[in-house]
């Protein structure tokens, strides 16, 4: 019989991946997830501030949520959640299979967007000091009590700077040594010193870093810092020394224009192609007809020069038409003549024959077609 069938005679009942198989450090507790949607969200099963974990009390308060879920109003952290659905749910080899590392609050930028800058009980609105506690002792007991599957997905992120707690190394080396595969919240602005040492499988290192910019005069303007080009010289290296790299493009008044996401469209072909992400600020979950059409044209452009896009992210967990994705599909016809035919534009405005087949060249070359550019290149010679 297979896992299939099996499932097939299990009870449907509604849960999530995460209640199921999640945990999540906090600053202040263990949660069952990282989910942010509507307003709410994050679960919490337990308070913690580091040491032992009882896990029998984290199974008790996953079963409690669960029961909760199944009445008609669900839990108030779970309604209205994506994840969570109703369907059979196997049960698991070991008891965490995604764990969230959230617990630092510390950050070097001052990204406009993020709860840090604008939540009243952010600590950099209320001045208190938090202190962290030991998340790699946590981890190590989690791997040690055969908790943790040597499979298990990682989440680094949630709110600080992964790279600058002080045990991110150390607690990366294990979780990389234990199998796992680990997702890397960062703003890399801090240089991968774990990867040029080789302490870790490159390949099994996921990089999502939100740049959110074309320039970086933008950048400045919503981080608060000029750190534009170390950033994209940083996922470059990423990049070169094997990891996974996905870069999320947050759609903002500010950044919405069609210049600024070519500018960061080329910028990405550049730095070695990672994978796009667009998202937009899920504070507003009614975005305006700018921001559709900035994630319309994002896509497009993706699309054109053959870039990967993901349209996984917060927003879209809070999106109050539903189907985000659909609603940026309705957009495509506003965006379509620019994303398409701008290159067109260009060529028609050049004076010169010469400086026409210089940006005929460079555009085939960015769509993969080498030899087809290079033949205009060489022509060029002879226009001059």
């Amino acid at each position: 019989m297979t896992l299939d069938d099996r499932s097939s005679e299990l009870e449907e009942y509604w849960s999530c991946d995460y209640l199921e198989n999640g945990l999540s450090f906090s600053y202040f507790s263990i949660r069952s997830c990282a989910i942010v949607h509507h307003g709410t969200g994050e679960p919490t099963l337990l308070a913690y501030r580091g040491g032992d974990i009882c896990f029998d009390d984290v199974i008790t308060a996953r079963r409690d949520i669960v029961s909760q879920n199944q009445t008609a109003t669900h839990h108030p952290n779970c309604k209205g959640c994506p994840n969570l659905v109703k369907r059979p749910w196997p049960q698991a080899n070991y008891p965490v299979r995604w764990l969230g590392i959230t617990a630092w609050l510390g950050c070097n930028l001052k990204c406009r967007y993020c709860w840090l800058e604008w939540a009243d009980w952010s600590p950099r609105k209320t001045r208190a000091k938090l202190k962290s506690y030991d998340v790699y002792r946590s981890v190590r007991q989690l791997i040690e009590k055969q908790y943790l599957a040597p499979d298990a997905v990682i989440d680094w992120g949630g709110g600080g700077e992964p790279s600058l707690m002080p045990e991110f190394n150390q607690t990366l080396r294990l979780l990389s040594d234990h199998g796992t595969t680990q997702w890397v919240h960062t703003n890399a602005t801090q240089t991968p010193t774990f990867l040029k040492e080789g302490a870790v499988e490159a390949s099994r290192i996921h990089v999502l870093c939100s740049v959110d910019a074309g320039s970086p005069s933008v950048y400045q303007q919503l981080k608060g810092y000029d750190l534009y080009n170390t950033v994209w010289q940083n996922l470059r290296t990423y990049i070169l020394a094997g990891a996974v790299v996905t870069v999320k493009y947050i759609m903002l008044p500010e950044n919405c224009s069609r210049q600024e996401i070519r500018r960061f469209v080329r910028r990405a072909i550049a730095s070695g192609r990672p994978t796009i992400l667009g998202d937009f600020d899920y504070r507003f979950p009614e975005p305006t007809s700018d921001i559709l059409d900035g994630l319309a044209y994002l896509q497009l452009l993706a699309d054109k020069y053959g870039l990967a896009y993901s349209f996984e992210g917060v927003g879209r967990n809070s999106f109050a038409g539903g189907d985000l994705k659909a609603a940026v599909e309705a957009h495509f016809p506003n965006v379509y003549h620019d994303a398409y035919l701008y290159p067109l534009r260009i060529l028609s405005k050049a004076p010169q024959t010469g400086y026409r087949l210089s940006i005929l060249s460079s555009l085939l070359i960015q769509r993969g077609r080498e030899k087809l550019g290079l033949l205009f290149g060489y022509l060029l010679k002879f226009a001059r």
